[in-house]
């Protein structure tokens, strides 16, 4: 009787040791199991341009002009922030960098603020401060980013574009607060929230540059239909 009762407590051993190997692999795989962002991105169209396929004005010229890391075919992005990141590339270090905000019914300047330009050239960030105006939920503001090269002339390139806060829902509220930073980013990005995935990317990127999941989705959100930012994907993050 005690053999069989060995050799049935073995087995179950056995089963229990193979068993967590099993998990322990299954684990594995679905931790190295890439993700990826599937943008779902407003096709609406607003005037204005994002840079990339302006006109240079009389400054140095680079391999690369300015410009907003937004949409070049809509010139549209929508947002949950009050107070939104707006990102761009700078072509190398010019005067000053200013942001405008108006608003898009009536033109009154919501805000605007000149920022000093530091670094060579690459990928910074600008955030309307605490102390601006919160933006109202489901109203159109125009924003202008304007890159001075000549301190003399005034000289700059500039974007233009709308954006549009949208309200934040209950369960999108819930899913953000429990969710990682790499799903934040798909969750934005399937919400067709432009300004938040962007920004949630760009944190990442500067965390994990060598990451290959960040690298991928990085060039998966430049690299969509509604963006064609493809030529700025290996262009470094700055301080600003």
């Amino acid at each position: 009787m005690k053999s069989v009762r060995f050799r049935v407590a073995g087995a179950i051993s056995s089963i229990a040791y193979l068993s967590s190997i099993f998990l322990s692999s299954q684990g594995a795989i679905a931790a190295a199991k890439p993700w990826r962002i599937l943008p779902k991105l407003p096709s609406r169209g607003a005037p204005g341009t994002n840079g990339s396929g302006a006109s240079r004005p009389s400054c140095p010229s680079g391999p690369k002009p300015m410009v907003v890391l937004a949409s070049t075919s809509s010139n549209w992005g929508e947002t949950i922030d009050a107070h939104p990141t707006f990102w761009f590339y700078q072509p190398y270090q010019g005067v000053a960098v200013q942001l405008d905000l108006r608003d898009e019914n009536t033109q009154s300047v919501v805000f605007s603020s000149t920022y000093k330009v530091k670094g060579d050239a690459g990928i910074a960030k600008l955030t309307l401060p605490e102390t601006a105006p919160t933006l109202e939920v489901d109203k159109l503001y125009r924003w202008q980013v304007s890159f001075v090269c000549d301190a003399n002339s005034q000289q700059a390139y500039i974007a233009k574009g709308v954006i549009v806060r949208r309200k934040l829902s209950a369960s999108l509220n819930c899913k953000l607060q429990r969710a990682k930073p790499e799903e934040r980013a798909s969750i934005f990005a399937q919400q067709g929230l432009w300004y938040n995935v962007l920004n949630e990317m760009a944190t990442l990127r500067r965390l994990k540059p060598k990451d290959p999941d960040v690298q991928a989705n990085w060039r998966i959100l430049l690299t969509d239909p509604e963006i064609q930012l493809d030529n700025w994907v290996s262009e470094p993050l700055i301080e600003q």
